[in-house]
């Protein structure tokens, strides 16, 4: 996401920006760590490390178009993963940050109850990717106001990317803040939309409380990442704020409430460019300004709040054209380009066993890659969830998880490492068996192994991606019937073609198609439950002429009792040759 800052007819009244050397800023004599240092000339000095980092912004050209969204003075284009500045940053202004810092941490150990310095310190520490140092600065903490330094401590431990500790210490600092205060950073106002976002807005804030749990709970990106990442995140953009007004800016820019409401809802700027001026009188060029990359929409809609667990997996629009507020995953994590997914349900009465079948499918997930996957679930928005995870072979793995047989929210989450992407899947889930006491039957999955005869064995075990022609592939699936009683029916197995081609499905339409399928097996078998649970592993041996495509495996149980009883599991045949 960039921002163009939009007023340099409104920065030259302010004067000229001094001219600093080449070699980089020279701190005056009052600002060397060796000697006493005043507030005001670290003020002082702040402004010229602006002013020079500035001057050293690479250049770009004029941006066109019209703004995807505009909060007062501000131009803002929703440009999706905002590459890094080519060259990173310019040396010169690296060693000018170090000499400020060193001067704000010689000036704190002679005023330790200052806040504004502590804020400097760790605002430009982190700044230049020393957030182990920022963590210093706040313990033992020697302000007055014990709060800031709860919030400084969160702001640093966010940016190193420990979620739960900053949680922790923000969670600190909101419980000792001002009353006023506390209202202003817990409001999520400017972050919802459409209906959620006036029923949040109608609430007074002490009356917010168990609403603003639930969307942020529901909006937490990875729940496999200890911590709210978007929750530390908001306020790190407070504190971002509070450490912004009355200095001066990387853009130049004079700190207002536009400027705070454009961090507040997309982030502070990662890094800048100047704009080649063009046109009489632009003396002074525009400053465009980049925020984080790979960031999305993960905020709920008042329809998720009010059932999560009818959600689907296409409600949550994560990248959306124009969102009202954006936020990372997983300190930055690039997005998963298609995850194939499926979850099914083994019954075991007030309790469910679901099996997730995962592949992800992006070019950019090297062999190299560590790819962790996990199955979250939430039973309440309100409980603590539960937590599965492994590491996945290759980009293709299985997960399972126990479950209270209820409605549920399920979250598929997975990270890789070194290559930095992550993702999600979170939609709602049925895992209740059926409600009229009748059998529950769970779903099929398919192996190529004829030792995962059992669903302990099945889950270690990796999911079929394809399969050649005249494999044997392996069914599993099982049945769980309250009473105990055997059911008389007959059981049906076929591997039928999937869809195909405009061509085909014409052809499909006249007498002369053969709507045979190319395996169908079939015969009378009544289900003998065990402890109320019965198990079937069938082989069915593919035919090797069978074409490459997509296929679907169909089990169809005809009961007398409980009429037809159908479940389906995809399958991939391809040649090897």
């Amino acid at each position: 996401m960039t921002l163009l800052s939009v007023l340099p007819a409104l920065l030259a009244l302010f004067g000229a920006i001094p001219n600093i050397g080449a070699s980089g800023p020279s701190l005056p004599v009052a600002l060397r760590p060796d000697t006493g240092i005043g507030t005001d000339a670290l003020r002082q000095a702040q402004r010229r490390f602006e002013q020079f980092r500035r001057r050293r912004f690479p250049w770009t050209n004029p941006h066109s178009g019209r703004c995807d969204v505009r909060i007062g003075r501000f131009c803002i284009w929703l440009t999706g993963d905002d590459p890094a500045p080519p060259n990173g940053e310019d040396p010169e202004v690296i060693v000018a940050r170090r000499r400020l810092i060193d001067a704000l941490d010689s000036a704190r150990y002679r005023d330790p109850a200052n806040p504004w310095l502590a804020g400097q310190l760790v605002r430009y520490l982190v700044e230049g990717g020393f957030a182990d140092e920022a963590l210093a600065v706040t313990t033992p903490c020697t302000l007055a106001e014990r709060w800031w330094c709860a919030a400084l401590r969160g702001y640093a431990l966010h940016a190193d990317g420990h979620f739960a500790g900053a949680e922790s210490a923000f969670t600190t600092a909101i419980a000792a803040m001002p009353d006023s205060l506390r209202c202003r950073w817990t409001d999520l106002s400017a972050l919802l939309r459409g209906t959620l976002r006036k029923r949040y807005r109608r609430l007074p804030c002490a009356d917010r409380d168990s609403l603003q749990a639930l969307i942020l709970r529901l909006a937490d990106p990875l729940y496999a990442v200890p911590g709210n990442e978007l929750y530390t995140a908001h306020l790190a953009r407070h504190v971002y704020s509070r450490f912004t007004r009355g200095t001066e800016t990387p853009s130049g820019n004079r700190w207002g409430d536009d400027s705070r409401l454009d961090v507040i809802r997309y982030g502070r700027p990662r890094w800048f460019e100047q704009v080649r001026p063009y046109g009489p009188g632009a003396a002074i060029p525009d400053v465009i300004s980049h925020h984080p990359a790979h960031a999305r929409y993960f905020l709920p809609t008042a329809k998720m709040v009010e059932h999560p667990s009818v959600v689907t997996a296409g409600d949550w629009d994560l990248d959306r054209r124009r969102p009202p507020a954006w936020h990372e995953a997983g300190a930055g994590l690039a997005r998963i380009e298609t995850i194939d997914y499926r979850v099914t349900r083994f019954y075991r009465g007030d309790s469910t066993i679901l099996v997730a079948d995962v592949t992800l499918r992006d070019d950019r997930i090297v062999p190299v890659d560590t790819v962790r996957g996990w199955l979250a679930v939430l039973r309440n928005p309100r409980e603590p969830l539960q937590l599965s995870g492994r590491t996945l072979e290759g980009s293709t793995g299985r997960i399972a998880v126990r479950v209270p047989a209820d409605s549920l929210l399920i979250s598929l989450e997975f990270t890789t490492t070194p290559s930095a992407r992550g993702d999600r899947i979170r939609y709602g889930i049925d895992a209740a068996p059926p409600a009229d006491g009748g059998p529950a039957v769970s779903g099929l999955l398919l192996t190529s192994d004829s030792n995962t005869s059992t669903l302990r064995a099945l889950v270690d075990a990796n999911p079929i991606e394809d399969v050649a022609p005249g494999a044997t592939v392996y069914l599993y699936w099982e049945m769980f019937v309250p009473d105990g009683r055997p059911i008389p029916g007959r059981l049906s197995v076929e591997v039928r073609r999937k869809g195909g081609g405009l061509g085909r499905r014409l052809l499909e339409l006249t007498p002369f198609a053969s709507r045979k399928p190319p395996v169908r097996l079939s015969w009378m078998e009544p289900v003998q439950p065990v402890h109320r649970l019965a198990s079937r592993f069938v082989a069915v041996q593919l035919p090797g002429d069978l074409r490459n495509g997509h296929y679907v495996v169909t089990m169809q149980l005809d009961t007398a009792a409980y009429g037809r009883i159908v479940r389906e599991a995809p399958l991939q045949v391809r040649r090897r040759d």
